[in-house]
């Protein structure tokens, strides 16, 4: 028996409704793609994939990489830099130019793996919360 979006929506946390209602946003707009790496029905890896137009590079649209995620126990398999390997292959797909992404600078780890992937760390990034959400 399939459950209605109404009864899950209802059974739902306020930030889970807020993570489910930004997945619903997500999956609806053809500018985004969600990557998941899977086991079976486990979930390994994701990441959040954005193509955005952009006024430099001749007007060419980039392709923005986010919340990649894997599994602790997964990680240093080969998960992330195929969910990175299938992301710059969508934004080619898409006709991005240009793939960028920003990693926490409190992850020197993650930094090497985008470096060992063939990202230059080129620009520093800037941050400032609008709101209570992360």
């Amino acid at each position: 028996m399939a459950i209605s979006e109404a009864q899950t929506e209802s059974r739902l946390s306020d930030s889970e409704s807020a993570y489910h209602e930004a997945f619903k946003q997500i999956i609806a707009d053809d500018a985004h793609m969600v990557l998941l790496a899977c086991h079976g029905s486990l979930i390994l890896g994701c990441c959040h994939l954005t193509l955005l137009p952009s006024l430099t590079y001749k007007g060419g649209a980039r392709l923005n990489i986010e919340a990649v995620r894997v599994r602790r126990q997964y990680r240093s398999k080969g998960i992330g830099e195929s969910m990175i390997t299938e992301a710059l292959r969508w934004g080619r797909e898409k006709g991005a130019i240009l793939a960028q992404l920003t990693t926490n600078s409190q992850r020197p780890q993650a930094a090497h793996f985008y470096c060992r992937l063939g990202f230059e760390a080129t620009h520093i990034g800037f941050k400032k919360l609008l709101s209570g959400g992360e």
